[in-house]
């Protein structure tokens, strides 16, 4: 359990996402080949604690966390060879499936805030056009809603649409914001 929780922890640092965007199969299986090792390490470890923590929860934790850090320790560092060739090599397996998460949670939250910007542009442009433009001008700086005028209609694109998408992807957070105030004054 904690190893998932390490697990989750270190692939959102890492990949700057949500917990939401790092429940991918690619963090399983990274949390599988971890648990996989700290199971072996926590029970080396056990085998080598003293005999003498009578409580068998005192010893259970006690080998749980002198699996993690022996693991991290030693067998992340082993490397068996068979003739000169890299048979098992765990850290390159970790730090393989790490990678492999990791880029996946970053996807998985690149995916997340397009749905989300997208969706957030399709309320947006359906604003009068006046309070939509003054929340473009607003919050995406002066002179931007000329220019984004400007490049919509060289694209021939839909005009609201175009600083509707600007707004949601520029400033997600404002955009919410207007949302929010106008739901709640029933706008």
């Amino acid at each position: 359990m904690f190893t998932f929780i390490f697990v989750l922890g270190e692939v959102a640092f890492r990949a700057k996402s949500k917990i939401v965007a790092c429940l991918t199969s690619a963090t399983l299986i990274y949390g599988i080949i971890s648990v996989f090792g700290n199971t072996i390490a926590a029970t080396m470890a056990s085998k080598v604690l003293p005999d003498t923590l009578a409580d068998p929860w005192i010893l259970s934790v006690g080998a749980a966390f002198a699996g993690v850090f022996s693991f991290e320790l030693i067998l992340s560092n082993t490397n068996i060879s068979v003739f000169g060739k890299g048979l098992l090599n765990f850290d390159g397996w970790i730090g393989r499936a790490r990678d492999y998460a990791v880029t996946a949670a970053m996807s998985a939250q690149i995916q997340h805030d397009t749905d989300s910007a997208v969706k957030l542009a399709e309320i947006l442009r359906k604003l009068p056009e006046r309070d939509l433009n003054t929340y473009v001008e607003q919050y995406c700086g002066p002179g931007s809603v000329t220019k984004l005028a400007e490049a919509a209609e060289l694209a021939s694109a839909d005009v609201s649409l175009y600083k509707a998408l600007a707004l949601a992807t520029e400033k997600p957070d404002g955009a919410r914001a207007v949302l929010k105030a106008r739901r709640d004054r029933n706008l």
